[in-house]
């Protein structure tokens, strides 16, 4: 009863623990009785190898590189030529150490472990003897395990390991009618597969990768957004800027490009001479310049709002205002913003 207690308490202590990560298990086992009579030792022929097997498939939880528990639940058997045939269904939690932490299996990544293995279990077995027991005996066992085991890395996510176990039975009738003066004992010759079933990481770490994971796709979003508002102040440039006409293009006379007389950002101001007389007053800003009246209206036309034409006969050309200022200062202000949009203006006294 105290070994069901402790081996309850085992699986407990298994399946509540938050650290390490879990791996599925199955292995499979070669059986030899070490009790009176002893199981047959004849492995050479295939029903000895049958009738003395098993298999077994659980979880293991590794908690550190250096420990690691397994609770499995099987089925095995062993016999004797003429004598009986047990069938045992264990359940077992085994605990594994390893003793070599410097042998190629401290620290992460690395491929080799060799263990230390103890653990208990309790057995349901079911004997059959001829003449004695023919339908055969159930009860149940409790036993202990100690052994050693060799992992191997073999793949990112799995782990081969084969060794041996020699569990020791409370009770003695692994074989009826008992026999001799000791308990029987089960060698057993294994070989296991693990695969991971998650990366390793701790609750604390894959908090924190979340964490992370929340800020860069948080960052992501506000780049999306960013890159929207781009692509949309581009277009809205382009737009402005289809809808500019170049004043001198397939044009050869270039006389009324900006010169030193016009005012630019050096200040100066063209005399009163150089433009039609007009009754507007101010300081315009000049976005085009064309030969066609046509040109010039169409454009002024287009934009709209305060844009005018003003006639420049002396120079034989038309030129378009996009508005017209009290002040230099304003006019300026503004052209310096117009550049972006219309490339080429200046700043004419009318």
């Amino acid at each position: 009863m105290k070994l069901n207690i402790t081996l309850l308490f085992a699986f407990c202590s298994l399946f509540l623990n938050a650290q390490g990560y879990w791996s599925f298990l199955t292995s499979v086992e070669e059986v030899v009785l070490l009790g009176s009579p002893p199981s047959s030792s004849n492995f050479t022929g295939l029903k000895d190898l049958a009738t003395n097997s098993g298999i077994r498939t659980g979880f293991n939880r590794t908690f550190t590189e250096a420990f690691s528990i397994e609770a499995t639940l099987g089925v095995s058997g062993i016999s004797s030529s003429n004598t009986h045939i047990t069938k045992i269904v264990p359940v077992e939690v085994i605990g594994h150490y390893n003793v070599l932490p410097e042998f190629n299996g401290g620290s992460k990544g690395k491929t080799m472990k060799f263990n230390v293995d103890f653990g208990v279990g309790s057995s349901l077995v079911r004997t059959t003897v001829p003449g004695y027991s023919n339908l055969g005996n159930f009860s149940f066992s409790e036993n202990l395990s100690i052994g050693a085991s060799l992992d191997l890395k073999v793949i990112s996510n799995g782990t081969l390991s084969f060794g041996y176990r020699q569990t020791m039975y409370v009770d003695d009738f692994i074989e009826a009618p008992v026999s001799g003066d000791k308990n029987n004992a089960l060698g057993r010759f294994f070989t296991s597969i693990r695969w991971n079933l998650n990366d390793g990481s701790s609750s604390k770490q894959r908090a924190e990768l979340n964490d992370e994971i929340a800020k860069a796709d948080a960052l992501a979003a506000e780049l999306k957004n960013a890159k929207a508002k781009s692509n949309a102040m581009e277009k809205a440039i382009l737009q402005l800027k289809s809808m500019k006409q170049e004043p001198l293009e397939n044009e050869e006379d270039v006389s009324d490009m900006p010169s030193d007389t016009t005012v630019i950002s050096n200040g100066e101001i063209v005399t009163a001479a150089e433009i039609q007389e007009s009754t507007i007053r101010g300081y315009a800003i000049i976005i085009a310049s064309y030969k066609s009246e046509e040109l010039a209206k169409s454009l002024a036309l287009e934009l709209g709002n305060t844009t005018r034409v003003i006639a420049v006969p002396e120079l034989g050309r038309f030129r378009v205002a996009y508005d017209v200022y009290d002040t230099y200062q304003d006019a300026k202000k503004f052209q310096e913003e117009l550049v972006l949009d219309f490339g080429n203006c200046w700043i004419v006294n009318l």
